[in-house]
């Protein structure tokens, strides 16, 4: 069985498991016959025995190089890559600083494959930088543990009864907040329930830096008892809250590739978002577009969705239908399998298992 590192410079080896982008591919090359051995350690990049080694992320990408270098073991780097966010102010490539571009493109250069999860961070990249043999990975969505609806028919929610269920999940960290207009969306609640529209907003993630803001907001706006921070949710909580969620909202201003979103499409949810990134290949014609800038586009487009039942209904449906038919791990799983044949380290002890 061949050995692979995989290396990404994170704080906590917990994350490994619990953030879809690594678990997916560790799963990938998993389930391909490899021994995957995670590490945030830049000394076992040198130490521990391998046959090639996986980043995660190019920032930090040089120490798996030289380390491939050294011990003349294949590297191979993947991540979102932002190359121009236009509507988010200094996160993006072409803003950042001299030094972290260096670094980025000497992965992009000397990496054996370079690895991205959407066709529009594929092709900034081809366009504007140098780029060793690159390819195009997405993630990809549980269809069964992110399953549909059991119940298809909805119930009236308003007249009296149960608010509307509004969801995002997001790590809720300033920059990463600002993407995802999490303030913003705020305020849409507070201009829903001024104009009585029983709602209630669900926000899971783990808190980052600037959370303490975001409560601030909230208590100003005085909508605390119309949102509810769930903090840090397992995956069984996730999937019963988009089981009952009317709308899930995401009008960002840049996503890489969209996971949440996919996730949320799976379970049948209606989507508001907005064509910034690569959101618009993920959700494809299945939701409707807004103006993240804008609060009364936000709120028109949510009243549009809720009003009308049959349309929330027709969404999800089609919503789950694109993920089941793009976005599977078996997709994942080939295209991988094809990178890895590509770059010779695909073994034949584990093309005669499949056989």
């Amino acid at each position: 069985m061949r050995t692979i590192i995989f290396f990404s410079h994170v704080k906590d080896l917990t994350l490994f498991k619990t953030v879809a982008y690594y678990e997916q591919d560790i799963r990938a090359l998993e389930d391909l016959g490899y021994k995957v051995i995670v590490t945030n350690r830049i000394l076992d990049l040198f130490l521990t025995k391998c046959d090639f080694i996986y980043v995660w992320w190019w920032t930090y990408s040089i120490f798996g190089l030289i380390a491939g270098y050294l011990r003349n073991k294949k590297v191979i780097i993947s991540g979102a890559f932002h190359y121009s966010t236009p509507l988010m102010q200094g996160t993006d490539f072409i803003r950042r600083s001299f030094l972290y571009k260096i670094l980025v493109r000497l992965g992009l250069i000397f990496a054996d494959a370079n690895i991205f999860i959407s066709d529009i961070e594929f092709n900034d990249v081809k366009k504007n930088l140098a780029v060793k043999n690159p390819y195009i990975i997405g993630c990809c969505i549980d269809g069964k543990k992110y399953s549909p609806r059991k119940n298809t028919k909805k119930k009236s929610k308003q007249a009296g009864k149960a608010p509307y269920q509004l969801t995002v999940i997001s790590w809720l960290e300033q920059h990463n907040m600002e993407r995802k207009r999490i303030f913003q969306l705020m305020n849409v609640v507070k201009v829903l329930d001024e104009k009585d529209i029983s709602i209630h907003f669900n926000v899971c993630g783990r808190p980052g830096p600037g959370f303490a803001n975001l409560e601030q907001h909230v208590n100003h706006l005085e909508i605390k008892h119309l949102v509810t921070f769930h903090g840090n949710v397992t995956e069984e909580f996730k999937v019963e809250l988009l089981h009952r969620t009317d709308l899930y909202m995401a009008p960002t201003l840049y996503e890489g590739f969209g996971l949440a979103v996919a996730e949320a499409m799976a379970c049948e949810c209606p989507i508001l978002t907005s064509a910034n990134g690569a959101i618009t290949e993920v959700v494809g014609d299945t939701g409707i577009y807004t103006d993240p800038l804008s609060i009364d586009s936000m709120v028109e487009a949510t009243i549009k969705i809720l009003k009308n039942e049959p349309l929330r209904n027709k969404m999800g449906s089609r919503a789950r239908a694109r993920i089941l038919s793009q976005f599977t791990f078996e997709n994942k799983r080939i295209a991988m399998m094809n990178m890895l044949k590509d770059l010779n380290v695909y073994s034949e002890c584990i093309e005669s298992q499949e056989g």
